[in-house]
């Protein structure tokens, strides 16, 4: 404590301190501890430190902000699939608790570690709906409407462009994309007509 005092950032006195905090069975002065101790470690770089910090306060509270941490650290340092693990644990916990805004953007996050999940983007989606974000939603529908198309599912990603349709009738990007994926299946009736509303839409 003495040399805390004189170096509130000292690392290895505040681990040290933590553990002695613990021997003695002051649980909750040794969380306060770890939670600096944590902080401290990520600011100066020592990774190694910070993740067991926050895995150990994550095992002893369920800390959310303990996951967010373990999730961002383990993206630094190149480990996604650790990444992907902390923030899928912390997607469900923040759905379960309804904080959907938290969720989209933990969903931002996993989608960057994960672009050929799709069912992520369908699950931002339904959370994008909720929130009522529609050009967002929008956004995510057109380039999981994409997706679909490169993975030749077209069924799925005309789908998606009438949602976005739905949504804003003048969405130039995607009255052009059903018009190629109409062409592309066949369909030159369905295609003329979904010209004409591009069209229209340029024209209004």
């Amino acid at each position: 404590q003495l040399l805390l005092s004189l170096d509130p950032t000292h690392v290895e006195a505040r681990k040290r301190l933590v553990a002695h905090l613990q021997e003695q069975g002051h649980e909750q002065m040794s969380l306060v501890q770890l939670s600096q101790l944590a902080e401290q470690a990520s600011a100066q770089g020592l990774w190694a430190e910070a993740l067991q910090a926050w895995q150990h306060l994550y095992d002893c509270q369920q800390n959310p902000l303990a996951l967010e941490r373990l999730g961002y650290l383990c993206q630094q340092l190149g480990r996604p699939s650790e990444a992907q693990h902390h923030y899928q644990k912390l997607l469900d916990y923040f759905e379960q608790q309804q904080r959907t805004l938290d969720a989209v953007s933990i969903c931002d996050r996993l989608i960057e570690l994960q672009p050929e999940a799709l069912e992520l983007q369908h699950r931002q989606i339904g959370l994008l709906v909720q929130l009522g974000w529609k050009e967002r939603l929008q956004d995510r529908q057109f380039t999981l409407a994409l997706a679909y198309q490169q993975r030749h599912q077209m069924g799925n990603a005309l789908c998606l462009l009438h949602s976005v349709l739905d949504l804003n009738p003048h969405h130039e990007a995607s009255l052009h994309k059903v018009v190629d994926i109409q062409l592309a299946c066949g369909s030159h009736p369905e295609a003329v007509a979904s010209g004409e509303l591009v069209v229209e839409a340029l024209l209004t």
